[in-house]
């Protein structure tokens, strides 16, 4: 259960920030702009993919437990 704790706070806090991020992008109006925005954005979009497959494997690892 403590991990499934931390792993949703992990995840509330990466969905936060790619909140935030959309966010900005849709203020930015010049191609030059959004392209950089891209760029760095990229890694919380890896970071937030991560911890969703984590999440993902977690559940599944307690579904399986849950099952025998």
């Amino acid at each position: 259960m403590t991990e499934m704790i931390r792993l949703r706070s992990e995840l509330s806090a990466l969905g936060n920030n790619f909140n935030q991020s959309v966010k900005k992008l849709h203020t930015l109006h010049e191609i030059k702009d959004i392209k950089s925005w891209l760029i760095l954005n990229e890694n919380n979009r890896k970071n937030l993919q991560e911890k969703m497959d984590e999440i993902k494997s977690k559940i599944n690892q307690f579904a399986d437990k849950w099952l025998q």
